[in-house]
């Protein structure tokens, strides 16, 4: 809940999956993006719901030029029962990393069981 509730935007915007179709479960994906006004970013959020790992390229679309690097917050467990407790708070904890964006694009694979979210800045 923390990961949606600090990366909620102030805009929904839309976005396609293969043969422009929403991102609502095709190959066990589901996806939304919003962009937050406030700080110019760009915030996509992936949930891969099926047990293997699974590469995406995002395409992003507009007038304005992303960041060289985009922040990749990653949400998973190995184990489907796993769940944080008072003696292991953080057996589920999001793990981030910087990735690439090149040319309007961001490949990421997704882990099995994830939900990750992809924070880029835009600049005009």
């Amino acid at each position: 809940q923390k990961m949606f509730s600090t990366n909620k935007g102030t805009q929904a915007l839309s976005i396609l999956y293969k043969n422009n179709n929403p991102a609502t479960g095709q190959d066990s994906l589901y996806a939304s993006a919003v962009m937050d006004k406030n700080n110019e970013d760009l915030i996509i959020k992936i949930v891969n719901t099926v047990g293997k790992t699974q590469t995406v390229t995002v395409q992003l679309n507009g007038n304005k030029k992303p960041a060289a690097k985009a922040r990749l917050m990653v949400l998973k467990s190995d184990d489907l029962d796993a769940v944080n407790s008072l003696d292991n708070p953080l057996a589920i904890a999001p793990v981030e990393e910087d990735i690439d964006v090149k040319e309007k694009t961001i490949a990421v694979t997704l882990m099995p069981y994830s939900f990750s979210i992809i924070k880029v800045k835009l600049h005009l």
